[in-house]
């Protein structure tokens, strides 16, 4: 499950909260509530840049209900190319979710 939000504001994955040090400057986890259940092989995406992101969020009126199936996904974003000033290698912030137990 991932929901907003516990009383400090913070998103939780599967009942745990999860620090995210990556957010955009300024920007809350979320700015609305929401509670879903994320289906077997199917994976729920949130932009680092919460008020400017058509994310899972955005999408859950739709087919899926926001979630998008394994087999969408074609590959990974490892790098910033454009513009050219913001070039950077990306980066998992892997202890962010060390804390999150597994799905029921």
């Amino acid at each position: 499950t991932v929901e907003c939000c516990d009383d400090s504001g913070r998103i939780l994955v599967n009942g745990q909260p999860v620090d995210e040090p990556y957010l955009y400057p300024g920007d809350a986890p979320s700015s609305r509530e929401f509670s879903v259940t994320v289906p077997q092989d199917h994976f729920w995406f949130m932009g680092d840049h919460r008020s400017n992101s058509q994310d899972s969020r955005a999408q859950q009126g739709g087919p899926g209900g926001g979630s998008v199936p394994l087999d969408n996904i074609v590959g990974k974003a490892f790098l910033v190319m454009w513009p050219l000033d913001h070039f950077t290698v990306l980066e998992t912030p892997s202890d962010a979710f060390s804390d999150v137990p597994e799905a029921p």
